[in-house]
């Protein structure tokens, strides 16, 4: 046992917070076992950008085996209602496919449909490389520059305007075509 990982033994290693967490995840064993797991530690904070948070947790879960066919039939992730407590399915893992739930919150999410792709796709080859499919986080300055809670475009000219300056600004291709696809069907969908 001498390459055994020492346990951590930080302040809430291990201990999930599950009235403050953004996501849950039920983990389904081929021996009939369900593990639940939450996506906010006891005494840390959760990550301000929510789709690298669902994604962190998914490569996370990878690394430790769940998504082998012989030990996970399924991985179901739900978000939860912070004000409801109410959970919503976002997507189910199998070791071989995914699928999303209802919500087109999430399955009309770019950012979250290409990383499940490119997961999956990598899954499959049995060739991995986190970086090539993982997001950076969006900064607290990237959610203000896009905020879709108010509208601030009167035509969709002006927000075409916009979003080629993002463009030239050097944000990501995903994330501002993200926001232009959300903002035109939001605020712009009768002016086409």
């Amino acid at each position: 046992m001498e390459n055994a990982k020492p346990k951590p033994n930080f302040k809430g290693a291990g201990e999930f917070d599950p009235i403050n967490s953004t996501y849950k995840h039920q983990i389904y064993l081929i021996n009939g076992k369900i593990l639940t797991g939450y996506s906010k530690s006891k005494y840390y904070a959760e990550k301000q950008d929510k789709i690298v948070l669902l994604e962190d947790i998914v490569l996370r879960l990878y690394n430790k085996g769940y998504l082998q066919p012989d030990k996970t039939k399924e991985i179901v992730f739900y978000s939860i209602d912070t004000l409801t407590r109410q959970s919503e399915e976002v997507i189910t893992l199998t070791p071989k496919d995914y699928s999303f739930g209802s919500n087109p919150k999430f399955t009309l999410n770019e950012r979250l449909c290409q990383f499940f792709k490119r997961f999956y796709i990598q899954l499959n080859e049995r060739k991995f490389i986190t970086k090539d499919i993982k997001h950076r986080p969006i900064t607290q300055h990237e959610q203000q520059i896009f905020d879709l809670t108010r509208k601030r475009f009167a035509t969709i000219e002006q927000l075409h305007e916009f979003v080629l300056k993002q463009f030239q600004n050097g944000y990501p291709q995903g994330l501002v075509m993200g926001f232009y696809d959300q903002y035109r069907s939001k605020w712009l969908s009768n002016s086409y």
